[in-house]
């Protein structure tokens, strides 16, 4: 199984876009602490209707809570080959700034556009 639950602070405002295929998408960067207050910082990706909604929802210092899935990022620049991976965001869980009535899931089974 392959499946991740995270509650962080969003770093910066979400950035969204658009695949040429007009698939939206975003990237957010968000940080944890742990107990010895050390900070981790993780990139995150998210897909469909739902980068299109936690972009009008959310912003820079948000507290986001989330499940979601990593993946392997592998390719070639340079010749060289870079390692990487990355978090899908899959399902909000909970958030300081979204109302009960308002957390946002997301139900598509279609799975990545790209």
């Amino acid at each position: 199984m392959n499946k991740v639950t995270m509650k962080g602070i969003l770093e910066r405002d979400v950035d969204l876009k658009y695949s040429e295929k007009g698939v939206a998408f975003s990237r957010i960067g968000i940080s944890t602490t742990d107990a010895k207050k050390k900070k981790d910082y993780f990139n995150i990706v998210v897909f469909f209707d739902l980068a299109e909604k936690i972009a009008t929802s959310f912003k820079k210092g948000d507290q986001i809570h989330f499940e979601g899935t990593i993946q392997n990022n592998n390719y070639e620049k340079d010749g060289k080959k870079v390692y990487q991976d990355r978090i899908i965001l899959e399902k909000i869980l909970n958030a300081e700034n979204v109302v009960p009535d308002k957390i946002l899931f997301n139900d598509d089974d279609s799975g990545l556009p790209f």
